[in-house]
């Protein structure tokens, strides 16, 4: 028995080997990453409006920049499911 006649094993060795499958390792770590970086923006925009807020000074740019990056992130995340 030779197997199935037309198929080269070889070549299909070589196309195995030469296409570029993701690690799923460096996958959970840029997710990880990912999440670590959001929740360390949300915690700095938040203590810089609370911040403003206990000073007295208008604070409405960093709701901004807050809410617009909160959408962002939401919208990424559904885009990529």
């Amino acid at each position: 028995m030779e197997g199935v006649p037309g198929i080269n094993r070889e070549e299909i060795l070589n196309e195995i080997k030469h296409t570029k499958c993701e690690d799923e390792g460096t996958v959970y770590i840029e997710n990880r990453l990912r999440r670590s970086s959001t929740k360390g923006m949300m915690f700095c925009l938040i203590a810089l409006m609370l911040y403003r807020i206990w000073a007295g000074v208008p604070y409405f740019d960093l709701m901004a920049v807050f809410w617009r990056y909160g959408g962002m992130r939401y919208f990424g995340c559904m885009v990529e499911l």
